[in-house]
C-alpha cells in the first residue's frame, strides 16, 4: 500500500512539473510574438521569407545525400492525408520553432536544430498548444534517410527542417521562426542575469567545458561557478547550464533546463522596465529568422491577450533510447501509435487515420531498431 502511494505521488509531482512547464512555454511563445511585435514596429526584422525559397544551405544541396526537394516530400505526403485529417488541420495555424547550434550569430541555413518546438494556435478559439520534439528522435529526415531528426536542418536548412515534421507526423507545417542559442546570453545578461539552483554535477560539467565553449563563440565572459541554491548566473553561465546533458536524464532533463532558464528570464524581463525591455530586444532578434510576414506577426500580436492557455508536452510521447550507427537515439514506440496521440494532442482528432507514409515510416523504424510499444521507459519528462 505504502509502495503504491509513493509511485502516485512520484506521479503526482512529474504531472505538475509538468504543468509548470507548460505555462513557461506558453507565457516564452506570447513573449517572443510581443518582441517580435515591437521589432516589427522598429523596423529592424527582416520578415516573410517563404518556404522553399532558396538558402544557402540549400544552394549547396544535391542528391547524393539523399534528400529529395522540399516541394516533393511535402506535397506527396499531403496528398495522402485523408480529408477529415486535412479539414479539421485547416483551423489551426502550425509553426516550428528551431534552436540552431552553429556555433555562428545570426547564421541560419546550417547547424542541427537542437530545440525542435511545434505551436499549433486554434484559430477559432485561440487555444494555444506545444509540443517539443527530442532531437535525437529517430526519424526519416528525407528520401528515406533515417537518423537523428535534428539533422534535418543542418542537410537544408529551415525548408528540410520543416518537411521533416510534415512528413514524419502527418502535419501542415508552412511557418517557421528560427534563433541561436547566443540569443540566451544576450537575453540573460540584459535583465542582469538569472538565479538558479546549481548541484555539484552541474557545476562540475558546466566549468569543465561548457562555459569556456559558449564564451568562445559569444561576446560573453567566461566564469566559472559553485554549486549552491539561488546563483546569480551570468548569460554564459546560464546558456552553459542550459547545456548540461550528462546528469541523470540527460538530453531529457536538459530540455527542462532550457525551460527553466526561460521562465526565469521571462520573469526577470516582467520585472523590468520598458527601456530594458527595449534593450533585450535590440539585442536578441537580429539573432532571429522566420518566414512569418509583417501582416502575420500583427496579426498575431494583436491577439495575445485573448490566447488561451493549454497542455504542452514532449513528443514522442512514449519512448526509449538505443543505439544506431554507434550513435544514441530516441525511438517513439511506436511511431504510428505516437503521431495518432500527437493528433489528439494538438488537434483533437479522434478519428485520425495515419497516412501511408506514416505507417511505412513506422515500421522502418520499427525494422531499423526492434524496439515497440513493449519498450516503452518512463523517463519522467
Amino acid at each position: 500500500m505504502a509502495t503504491s502511494k509513493k509511485k502516485n505521488s512520484k506521479k503526482a509531482k512529474a504531472r505538475a512539473r509538468r504543468r509548470a512547464i507548460l505555462i513557461v512555454e506558453v507565457i516564452v511563445l506570447l513573449f517572443v510574438i510581443i518582441a517580435l511585435f515591437v521589432w516589427l514596429k522598429m523596423s529592424k526584422l527582416d520578415t516573410g521569407r517563404e518556404l522553399n525559397q532558396p538558402t544557402e544551405a540549400e544552394d549547396q544541396y544535391s542528391e547524393d545525400n539523399g534528400v529529395t526537394d522540399f516541394y516533393q516530400e511535402v506535397n506527396i505526403e499531403m496528398n495522402d492525408i485523408g480529408d477529415e485529417t486535412q479539414e479539421i488541420m485547416s483551423h489551426y495555424t502550425n509553426i516550428a520553432f528551431f534552436g540552431v547550434d552553429n556555433r555562428s550569430i545570426g547564421h541560419y541555413s546550417s547547424g542541427n536544430s537542437d530545440t525542435i518546438m511545434i505551436c499549433s494556435i486554434n484559430n477559432d478559439t485561440n487555444e494555444v498548444k506545444l509540443c517539443s520534439v527530442f532531437r535525437d528522435t529517430f526519424m526519416d529526415i528525407g528520401g528515406g534517410k533515417y537518423q537523428k531528426c535534428n539533422a534535418a536542418y543542418a542537410y537544408g536548412g529551415a525548408d528540410q527542417a520543416v518537411a521533416m515534421l510534415n512528413k514524419n507526423l502527418d502535419l501542415n507545417i508552412s511557418e517557421y521562426v528560427t534563433v541561436d542559442f547566443n540569443a540566451v546570453v544576450d537575453a540573460v545578461d540584459s535583465v542582469g542575469g538569472v538565479t538558479l539552483n546549481i548541484s555539484n554535477e552541474e557545476a562540475k560539467y558546466m566549468n569543465a567545458s561548457y562555459i569556456d565553449e559558449v564564451a568562445k563563440y559569444s561576446k560573453g565572459k567566461a566564469e566559472y561557478v559553485k554549486a549552491g541554491n539561488d546563483v546569480l548566473c551570468t548569460g554564459v553561465q546560464a546558456t552553459a547550464y542550459c547545456r548540461v546533458r550528462y546528469t541523470k536524464g540527460a538530453d531529457f532533463e536538459r530540455t527542462y533546463r532550457q525551460r527553466l532558464v526561460l521562465q526565469k528570464l521571462l520573469d526577470k524581463a516582467k520585472a523590468s522596465d520598458p527601456a530594458t525591455l527595449n534593450n533585450i530586444v535590440n539585442k536578441i532578434f537580429p539573432e532571429v529568422s522566420t518566414s512569418l510576414s509583417s501582416a502575420d506577426i500583427l496579426e498575431m500580436a494583436s491577439k495575445v491577450t485573448s490566447y488561451n492557455i493549454a497542455e504542452q508536452r514532449g513528443w514522442p510521447f512514449e519512448k526509449c533510447t538505443d543505439m544506431h550507427n554507434e550513435a544514441s537515439i530516441v525511438v517513439a514506440c511506436d511511431h504510428v501509435t505516437n503521431v495518432t496521440e500527437l493528433h489528439k494532442f494538438l488537434f483533437g482528432n479522434e478519428n485520425y487515420v495515419p497516412s501511408s507514409a506514416v505507417t511505412e515510416i513506422s515500421q522502418t523504424i520499427q525494422n531499423k531498431t526492434g524496439k515497440t510499444t513493449a519498450n516503452a521507459v518512463d523517463y519522467g519528462f
